[in-house]
């Protein structure tokens, strides 16, 4: 009839993956693709290496393995809800319309759910890690209550509740760790994510999917499991990856080039760290370059209960340079 049989399947999805990484490898591997150069006629480009410090491998593991856990997480969900759809609609005319319906709600709600997102980031500076914990918290709980109640309503939630959370939690708290790093290293940490929650677990995960398709009758026990296992060893560890992130971040601030310090400044303002109110004050006593000070006393706006911090911005305010004195006001 000219289908394939499961084991020919299979093979076909490992030549393709073996395909398509063999392009990505031939891209990314050498080290002048990982990012656009832009150089003035003259001027020489000067390189900007992350600062070397054990915290930064530390924060790589975490990353990598988190990053994975999330992308693992997406697909198993992807593929649990397809069954489910599957097994309840039947008809490919059904399926395609419940697919709409729920597609379209999740599109209304990121559209309105984002712009609040966004202009509560603007107005509380929100920490990245917080929007991690949220959005894994509420794929964990309904998550759960599907696999318990086995209702069909509940994993079209599933499905959406992810769709949503992924745009409007997930996404841009990853965007303000990528802007934690300038140069070469954020260039770096956009393609590892590209690779690990995209590329990494596509392969293993096809394979595995492939063989239990043919040795379960049912397989939404098992990726229901799969989805909470991931979820909850993710949010196990991600205090460990937000302290790996912060003195990460912290090196950048004290051995980084002016741009990497800069950068670092303005995510730390997001994170609020312990301590983080009176290491900035004494980072305005050395009188860093105007950029970077303009950055840390607007960072230093968001410090709740901190006095030191507010002495701190109130003694920039007696500076003779304008633009210092506005982001004072602000």
């Amino acid at each position: 009839s000219g289908d394939l049989d499961p084991v020919a399947t299979m093979w076909w999805i490992v030549g393709m993956y073996l395909v398509g990484g063999g392009f990505i490898l031939a891209h990314f591997l050498p080290a002048r693709n990982l990012g656009v150069k832009y150089e003035d006629r003259g001027e020489a480009v000067v390189s900007q290496d992350p600062p070397k410090n054990s915290a930064l491998k530390t924060f790589w593991i975490y990353f990598g393995i988190i990053t994975a856990m999330l992308g693992a997480m997406k697909v198993a969900e992807g593929y649990l809800v397809t069954i489910v759809l599957k097994e309840e609609l039947g008809s490919y005319e059904a399926i395609r319309n419940m697919m709409a319906q729920y597609y379209f709600a999740g599109s209304f709600i990121i559209i309105f759910l984002g712009l609040a997102t966004g202009r509560l980031v603007q107005l509380k500076h929100i920490s990245p890690i917080f929007m991690f914990v949220l959005y894994m918290a509420l794929v964990l709980v309904v998550g759960i209550t599907a696999l318990a109640t086995n209702a069909f309503i509940v994993f079209i939630c599933l499905a959406v509740i992810q769709r949503v959370g992924e745009a409007c939690l997930y996404n841009p708290g990853l965007h303000m760790v990528f802007t934690g790093f300038s140069g070469r290293m954020r260039t770096q940490i956009r393609s590892a994510h590209s690779t690990y929650y995209y590329t990494a677990v596509g392969l293993p995960l096809a394979l595995l999917f492939s063989y239990t398709s043919i040795a379960m009758e049912s397989e939404r026990n098992m990726l229901g499991s799969m989805i909470i296992v991931l979820l909850v060893a993710g949010l196990a560890m991600i205090m460990k990856f937000e302290t790996s992130l912060v003195d990460t971040l912290y090196a950048s601030v004290y051995q980084g080039t002016k741009a990497a310090k800069i950068a670092a400044v303005q995510t730390l303002s997001f994170l609020k760290p312990p301590r983080y109110g009176r290491k900035m004050s004494r980072l305005l006593q050395d009188n860093p370059k105007h950029v970077l000070r303009k950055t840390i006393i607007l960072g230093l706006g968001y410090v709740d209960n901190d006095q030191q911090a507010t002495e701190a911005i109130l003694h920039q305010f007696r500076s003779d340079q304008e633009e210092i004195q506005i982001a004072v006001l602000d």
